[in-house]
């Protein structure tokens, strides 16, 4: 059986003719359509190290993504900052802790000091639609502790 055209074929419909042929040369061919959908969404990397000290401030962290199918946008959507005290009580860290969203990229100007703990969104879309959101964490250590 001969196919053309020849596979990959893009996202979406393409139309190929199909004939076969048999050991006595006869031929046939028919019209088909093949359907290429995009059901997976993309892999996201935080690419962020578990843990950060004071002095690392200011730094940043670009966020990336892959697919099988191609281009995929990432953005970074949210943020928050916080610690918990011995008590186990969570605190708002977001008043001292100070970060800048940018696209793909998050960079923390200020920490917020030793204990906090310091997470953002992340959307990476794909050019069929899939999506998928994860959250990304460093936390915040005395030097000589990461």
């Amino acid at each position: 059986m001969e196919q053309a055209p020849p596979r990959p074929y893009s996202l979406g419909d393409t139309g190929v003719t199909l004939t076969v042929t048999d050991d006595g040369g006869l031929a046939d061919s028919c019209a088909a359509t093949v359907t290429v959908v995009d059901a997976t969404p993309p892999v996201l990397q935080c690419n962020t190290p578990a843990t950060i000290v004071p002095p690392d401030a200011p730094i940043s962290f670009t966020a990336t993504a892959t697919d099988a199918c191609g281009a995929v946008t990432v953005e970074v959507t949210a943020y928050d900052c916080y610690k918990f005290t011995k008590k186990g009580k969570r605190i708002d860290k977001t008043g001292s802790c100070a970060v800048q969203l940018a696209g793909d990229t998050t960079s923390i100007l200020d920490s917020g000091g030793v204990g906090t703990t310091i997470e953002w969104s992340v959307t990476a879309t794909d050019g069929g639609g899939n999506e998928v959101t994860e959250t990304c964490t460093t936390d915040v250590v005395n030097p000589g502790h990461n």
